[in-house]
């Protein structure tokens, strides 16, 4: 079976779906990530905090499907 993997970068979480052929979600799974106020005019996260709730949302998003046929 063939899947589709979404990622939505938000400010307060990185989610990730995964979808398969016919458009039925598959599995889903979502990792909140930290938002820094320097002041009171500005938000910032951290790069690395980001690309690893991508890569670990990715990782658990795909491990429960039978066989790992994704």
């Amino acid at each position: 079976m063939k899947y589709f993997l979404s990622i939505d970068q938000g400010t307060t979480s990185t989610r990730s779906i995964l979808f398969n052929s016919d458009g039925t979600v598959a599995n889903s799974h979502q990792i909140d990530i930290t938002q820094y106020f320097p002041d009171n005019n500005s938000v910032e996260h951290d790069p690395k905090e980001i690309l690893d709730s991508v890569t670990n949302c990715i990782k658990n998003v795909v491990k429960d499907i039978n066989n790992n046929e994704y």
